[in-house]
């Protein structure tokens, strides 16, 4: 898979089997938030959000591979922990960036 900056796909192409509950949420900026999960487990599969109402956000660890990823945003780092370092060639963000 090829992630934008957003880690977000289009929905156009997109399947998902099965079936998820959804918890609605609020986003830093007001916005409502659509978080997916797994009914069984708790898991999160995947957000939707109103500012990109043609993509959805696909949680990195749904995926069969992640070898290919490769982080171009870093967002919330103002909470990051002290000794998780800054990735390179990263952009980088307090809050979020949406």
């Amino acid at each position: 898979a090829q992630f934008d900056q957003h880690a977000a796909q289009p929905f156009a192409g997109f399947a998902l089997h099965g079936e998820t509950k959804v918890f609605i949420d609020v986003s830093d900026s007001g916005r409502p938030v659509e978080r997916h999960f797994c009914p069984a487990c708790g898991s999160p599969i995947l957000s939707t959000i109103t500012p990109m109402p043609e993509m959805v956000l696909i949680k990195a660890g749904t995926l069969d591979t992640v070898a290919d990823l490769t982080p171009t945003v870093e967002v919330f780092c103002e909470y990051a922990l002290p000794f998780q370092p800054a990735l390179r060639g990263t952009e980088r963000h307090p809050r979020s960036n949406i």
